[in-house]
C-alpha cells in the first residue's frame, strides 16, 4: 500500500462523500417505485436519481481519518488497529455510483403486450478497493525492523480501481394471477479506467543484522494506460436479472443478479505478470517505503512501479466486472409494520458476504427503519431508513448503514443511499 496512492484513495472518498450528501435533496438506496412510500408496486412512469456511495474497511475511522488529513497518529491508535485486523484478507473499499433511470409504466401496452414495462438506465460506477495482511499493515506504518529475522506476509496482496460508464435497457413482466414480477436487464460497458494488482506466495524477509532484503512472490498486474473519466478504453456488455413473489402487506421475496458481465480493455493496456526472487545488499534499512541513497533515490513504491513498467507489454485483456447477487425479504407482522433481511454477495472483489436485518414502521407519507448490519467493507454497525412522499410528484428516501461513524474509534465506515422518484 503506497502512501501517495492512498492519499488520493480517501481524498477521492471523501470529496465524494461531500457530494453525496450535497445530493441529499434527490436520493436513496432501495427505489420507491409509487406514490405511497410502503408500496413498492411500480404503479406509474418515474424518473429516478440515485446516488450510492460506500466507504468501509477493518481499520477504525479515527486511523482513516487521522492518515489522509496528515495529522499525527499515536501509538496507541496504531495498536488497537493493530489488533482490529486478522492474519490475512482484510479490507478496505469504496464504491460510488450515480445513476439515472426512466422507467414506463405496467399500464399501457408495449408491442401489443400488456402487464410489460420497460426501464432505460444510465450509471456510472467506480470501485477503489485494497486487500491488505496485518503484517503489510505492520510494513507500511511501523517499518520492517519488527520482522528482523523473520519474513513478513505479502501473500494475496490486492488493489483494484475502475471505473466505467453503463448504458441499459431492460423489459419487466407482471404476472398478476400469481403476484409475480421478474425480467432482465441488457447492458452496454464502456471502461474508462483500470488498475488491478495481486500477488500470490509472497513474502518479504529482514536480515538479523538489517544487511539486505529479500522479496519473493508471483505479482500480477493488468492497468490501463489513460486516466480519466473522458477516456473510453475498454468496452463489453452484461445482464441483470431478477425474480419478485409479493403479496401486499404480507410479505415480499426478491432475489437479483446484478452486473454479469465484463470489458474487453484495448490493445494499449499494460500486463504484468512475473515470479520475484530479488535481493537488496548493503546496508541496514528500518523502513522499506522510505529507504535511504543510494539503493533508492525515490520511495520504494515508486522505483517498484518503474520496475513493473519496464517488464510489463501491452495487449488486450478482458476482466469480470463486480457482479451482486441480492436476497431480499420483508415480512409485515402487522399493517404499519415489517421485519427485513437481506443479503449481498459481490462476486469479482474484496467485498465480504453481507447481512442486514432491519425493522421498519410504514406510514401513508413516510417510512422509519433501523437497522443492524455486518459485512461487506466494514464490520458490525447499524444503520437508519429515511422514506417521504414530498408532494403528489416526488418521493424521497435516504438510508445509511453507519451510524457508528458517531464514534469513530471503535467503528468504521461512511456512506450512504439517497434518491429521488419524479412520478410521471
Amino acid at each position: 500500500m503506497e502512501n501517495k496512492g492512498q492519499r488520493v484513495f480517501f481524498t477521492m472518498a471523501l470529496l465524494k462523500t461531500v457530494m453525496v450528501f450535497l445530493l441529499g435533496l434527490f436520493a436513496s438506496e432501495s427505489l420507491l417505485r409509487a406514490q405511497n412510500v410502503k408500496d413498492t408496486t411500480l404503479l406509474k412512469s418515474e424518473v429516478i436519481l440515485t446516488n450510492t456511495f460506500d466507504l468501509g474497511s477493518a481499520l477504525n475511522n479515527d486511523l482513516l481519518s487521522r492518515y489522509y488529513f496528515g495529522k499525527s497518529i499515536p501509538e496507541t491508535s496504531l495498536s488497537t488497529n493493530l489488533g482490529r485486523l486478522k492474519t490475512a484478507n482484510n479490507v478496505l473499499g469504496n464504491f460510488w455510483r450515480t445513476e439515472l433511470q426512466y422507467k414506463h409504466d405496467y399500464s399501457k401496452n408495449i408491442l401489443g403486450l400488456s402487464n410489460l414495462a420497460y426501464t432505460i438506465d444510465i450509471a456510472l460506477n467506480s470501485y477503489q478497493e485494497i486487500a491488505f495482511t496485518k503484517d503489510a499493515f505492520a510494513l507500511f506504518f511501523y517499518g520492517n525492523k519488527r520482522f528482523e529475522g523473520e519474513k513478513a506476509n505479502l501473500n494475496n496482496l490486492q488493489f483494484n480501481r475502475q471505473t466505467f460508464y453503463q448504458f441499459k435497457w431492460g423489459l419487466f413482466k407482471k404476472d398478476r394471477p400469481h403476484k409475480m414480477e421478474y425480467g432482465f436487464k441488457l447492458a452496454l460497458n464502456l471502461g474508462a479506467f483500470l488498475e488491478n494488482f495481486n500477488s500470490n506466495s509472497a513474502y518479504l524477509y529482514t536480515d538479523t543484522a538489517g544487511l539486505y532484503l529479500q522479496l519473493n512472490g508471483q505479482f500480477n498486474e493488468l492497468m490501463t494506460m489513460n486516466k480519466g473519466l473522458g477516456n473510453i478504453q475498454g468496452v463489453g456488455a452484461g445482464v441483470d436479472l431478477f425474480f419478485q413473489k409479493k403479496e401486499s402487506n404480507k410479505y415480499c421475496f426478491r432475489i437479483e443478479l446484478n452486473n454479469f458481465g465484463f470489458i474487453r480493455w484495448n490493445k494499449s493496456s499494460k500486463y504484468y505478470s512475473r515470479h520475484e526472487n530479488s535481493r537488496f545488499d548493503g546496508l541496514e534499512v528500518s523502513n522499506i517505503f522510505r529507504m535511504p541513497n543510494p539503493l533508492i533515490t525515490t520511495t520504494f513504491n515508486d522505483s517498484l512501479r518503474d520496475y513493473i513498467n519496464q517488464w510489463s507489454k501491452k495487449e488486450s485483456f478482458s476482466t469480470m466486472i463486480p457482479m451482486d447477487v441480492l436476497i431480499k425479504y420483508r415480512y409485515f407482522f402487522k399493517s404499519d409494520w415489517s421485519a427485513s433481511f437481506l443479503f449481498n454477495y459481490r462476486f469479482f472483489s474484496v467485498y465480504k458476504p453481507f447481512y442486514q436485518l432491519g425493522l421498519n414502521y410504514h406510514h401513508q407519507r413516510y417510512t422509519v427503519g433501523l437497522n443492524a448490519n455486518y459485512g461487506g467493507y466494514s464490520k458490525f454497525n447499524m444503520g437508519i431508513d429515511l422514506g417521504m412522499k414530498i408532494c403528489s410528484k416526488f418521493v424521497l428516501k435516504f438510508k445509511s448503514r453507519y451510524l457508528g461513524a458517531f464514534m469513530p474509534k471503535r467503528f468504521s465506515g461512511i456512506g450512504g443511499f439517497l434518491q429521488l422518484n419524479y412520478i410521471l
